[in-house]
């Protein structure tokens, strides 16, 4: 039975409540203003929590499901608040919605975790389920689970297309360059190079190593 996504706002916001225990941060009316400092400020602790605060207002933001995720992931288990089976469910939530973009980002993250366990198969068959294959982040992580089981040139192939699309541009041609520097392709490396979109993602020692300032 498909599901209202007042549903997965409620579900988000209960765990708002946690917030206040672990986030020491200025006082703010806005939780994206409370993201953004955190941010700036580099205050990585509980950020994971902070992105549920977020998501508890807009629950159809891509970018704060990949922090969310991002972060959740950075701790060790031991010191994670949030319980994994809750985050899972969740987003098995969303892929029973009333909303092909709920659906994908259902779909889209439950890859995502999979691809941060290093569960590998089910990550591409989560992925394989999201319709937009334009979703931001989805083919610079499809790339990254082909290059982690040394399918490079489908790893190239995705990482291109995530350029094209626009989506995590910059942790596309992040992982576009490391890949072709670990292969020494160092004529693609040089041709990626001259792309000024792309310039500005090199590392500064492969830059002098062109002599490309």
């Amino acid at each position: 039975m498909r599901k209202s996504l007042i549903i997965v706002i409620v579900s988000f916001a209960i765990a708002v409540l946690l917030i206040n225990q672990f986030v020491d941060a200025p006082s703010f009316d806005d939780p994206k203003e409370k993201l953004d400092f955190v941010l700036k400020e580099k205050q990585d602790d509980r950020l994971d929590l902070i992105y549920l605060e977020v998501l508890a207002k807009d629950s159809l933001n891509i970018d704060y499901h990949y922090g969310l995720i991002t972060n959740y992931f950075s701790f060790p288990p031991s010191n994670r608040v949030i319980n994994e089976k809750y985050l899972i469910d969740n987003y098995w939530n969303y892929t029973d919605y009333h909303d092909s973009h709920a659906n994908d980002i259902g779909f889209y993250c439950l890859g995502l975790i999979s691809s941060m366990k290093q569960d590998h198969n089910n990550a591409l068959i989560y992925f394989t389920q999201v319709s937009n294959d334009k979703l931001k982040y989805l083919n610079n992580s499809i790339g990254r689970v082909y290059s982690e089981i040394e399918a490079f040139d489908e790893a190239e192939k995705y990482y291109h297309k995530a350029i094209e699309a626009g989506g995590n541009v910059e942790g596309a041609y992040s992982n576009l360059i490391n890949l072709y520097y670990s292969q020494q392709r160092l004529d693609d490396l040089y041709t990626l190079l001259k792309d000024r979109n792309a310039r500005k993602y090199f590392p500064s020692h492969l830059k002098r190593v062109y002599v490309f300032i």
